[in-house]
């Protein structure tokens, strides 16, 4: 496999172990508080895009790739169905109109329409955006609940930390892709977008040696 594309499936093999952490903790503790179902619903909906698209790429010539999206759709499943299972040990629907997937989606549809690999308005190269940038700010529903509650517990810092690995991973991809000719500026800037998203929680985790950490809001 070519340096390029295994970059690539290593930042989402990474994000797969982060997935696993955070079903562990969802089965482990029998509870879905402080966690935010609008995050994960979107992250599941770029997985399946990503299932969607991988047919018209390089991607398609390697078995392991379509493990790991089986892999992924699979976590995916498994975290919303504990979201279904654990639904009444949220002890408050915390969420934002501004920053839900209602709003989110539509936003991220239009920009991906203008904004996408190719010079054509190919339903599949629209779709490669469209992934990229709902996993991008995906996450803010997540931010918002943690920040209203004024914590980040031990669990999801771990598997937040795994996230941000993943688009360290992520951004080797594009550097890599950016030395070869390849500028696709506004993916890169999604993805530099998540990972700035995701590097305050990290630190904060690091900070405090995995403590559980106190946000100041």
């Amino acid at each position: 496999m070519e340096l390029v594309l295994l970059l690539f499936l290593l930042g989402y093999v990474i994000q797969d172990a982060g997935c696993v952490i955070l079903l562990l903790r969802i089965l482990k503790q029998r509870s879905v508080d402080g966690l935010s179902l609008q995050s994960q619903v979107m992250y599941g909906l770029g997985t399946l895009m990503r299932v969607i698209y991988t047919f018209d790429t390089r991607l398609s010539n390697y078995t392991i790739v379509f493990v790991e999206m089986m892999v992924a759709v699979l976590l995916h499943i498994g975290i919303l169905y504990g979201f279904f299972k654990y639904r009444y040990t949220q002890t408050s629907d915390i969420q934002s109109p501004l920053i839900s997937w209602k709003t989110i989606i539509p936003v991220c549809s239009v920009l991906a329409y203008f904004f996408h690999p190719g010079e054509q308005y190919e339903y599949l190269q629209i779709l490669v955006s469209l992934s990229m940038f709902i996993e991008a700010v995906g996450l803010l529903p997540q931010i918002y609940v943690n920040h209203k509650q004024g914590r980040v517990e031990y669990e999801l810092g771990k598997y937040l930390i795994f996230m941000v690995a993943s688009r360290i991973a992520r951004l080797a991809f594009w550097f890599v892709m950016y030395r070869m000719g390849d500028q696709n500026i506004e993916l890169m800037v999604a993805d530099i977008v998540h990972t700035v998203l995701l590097a305050d929680f990290a630190i904060l985790f690091i900070k405090n040696k995995g403590k559980e950490v106190i946000l100041v809001i």
